[in-house]
């Protein structure tokens, strides 16, 4: 079936009406709609958790970033840079550091980009 004219969420519409029907097995509407039988199950699983809304198409985007430096630690190196403006961002990891000591701290670099993005750096 040419699906160019139909977008994603109406072919899944489409394929979730004909199984609810129970006409064709999973295995014959997932060859009728050129998917795989993972897809199709995948597709089932999905509507039957979230309804119609289920079908809808999906980010991609990861939900955390798991190198991605913590909010606390932004927010900590903002806070002595406002309190004490002419110390560098390799002092300021020094002050954070003795203050969490369990803290894994980024490196010298991502500190200044942080201290950099926020605009408490002059060129």
């Amino acid at each position: 079936m040419p699906w160019n004219e139909v977008s994603l969420k109406e072919q899944r519409e489409n394929f979730i009406r004909d199984y609810r029907h129970q006409y064709y097995s999973v295995s014959e509407l997932a060859e009728r709609f050129g998917i795989s039988r993972k897809t199709a199950y995948k597709w089932i699983g999905c509507w039957e958790q979230g309804g119609h809304s289920g079908l809808e198409e999906r980010s991609k985007r990861p939900h955390r970033c798991p190198w991605q430096t913590g909010e606390q630690i932004r927010e900590e190196l903002i806070g002595l840079r406002t309190a004490r403006p002419r110390r560098g961002p390799k002092k300021l990891l020094d002050i954070v550091g003795r203050r969490h000591p369990g803290w894994q701290l980024p490196a010298v670099s991502t500190a200044a980009r942080i201290l950099s993005n926020a605009g408490l750096v002059r060129k």
